[in-house]
């Protein structure tokens, strides 16, 4: 039972968080491109990995810290929900380059960052 107050807590960390970045990014970049949401997204692939890889290498985490982190802070802080409803709207918008740009952007940069992420807490372990 406490586990759901870690993640509630973490949730509420992490969507803030979001909050933050989307201000800071919508404030200074072009809002034509989804880059606030490539941004949290992202960095949530390297934290996440970063996270995961320091606990499966035996490093003594608590169980309700990795509640915290993973299910709570950083399942708020990232977001599939927006990545998409984004893309469909480049799409309804005809900005066909722009979401295709936005798919992969989303995946490949994800997907790089992870595997940085999990060299990172090889290296610092």
């Amino acid at each position: 039972m406490v586990g759901i107050w870690f993640v509630a807590l973490g949730g509420a960390l992490g969507a803030v968080a979001r909050y933050l970045v989307y201000f800071g990014v919508n404030r200074y970049l072009d809002h034509s491109f989804a880059y606030a949401t490539l941004i949290v997204n992202v960095l949530g692939a390297f934290a996440a990995l970063f996270i995961l890889t320091i606990c499966a290498e035996k490093v003594l985490v608590v169980p309700v810290l990795r509640l915290f982190a993973i299910v709570g802070f950083l399942g708020a802080f990232t977001t599939f929900s927006t990545y998409t409803y984004e893309t469909i709207a480049m799409l309804e918008n005809t900005l066909y380059l722009k979401a295709v740009v936005n798919i992969f952007a989303n995946n490949l940069l994800s997907f790089a960052a992870g595997v940085l992420g999990i060299y990172a807490a090889k290296v610092l372990l």
